[in-house]
């Protein structure tokens, strides 16, 4: 199973009523974001996590460029848990990759 933009929505909604502050932060952080960004950056989450080689370029180059709109190591794994148990490795793989 692959996963979807519809995934990822749903993982924001839990995030947000499961862990506030930290939604509220990260929000804060990429306020800066216009809507259209944001949804770009959403598809290429979504196809690093499905094991796109340039996806996952883009997003190193993302978190290499714009340290100020990263979560916290705690935040990310927060954000990790709300996605369906089946995801939660190859997210935590991939967040992992991006720091090394």
């Amino acid at each position: 199973m692959s996963l979807t933009v519809e995934h990822l929505v749903a993982a924001g909604k839990t995030f947000e009523e499961k862990f506030p502050d930290d939604f509220a932060d990260l929000k804060q952080k990429t306020s800066g974001l216009s809507e259209e960004e944001q949804q770009k950056q959403y598809g290429i989450l979504v196809n690093a996590v499905n094991g796109d080689a340039d996806a996952q370029a883009k997003m190193k180059e993302i978190y290499k460029n714009e340290p100020s709109q990263h979560g916290t190591p705690e935040q990310v794994q927060h954000f990790v848990e709300c996605f369906p148990e089946e995801f939660r490795d190859k997210l935590s793989a991939l967040f992992k990759s991006l720091e090394a």
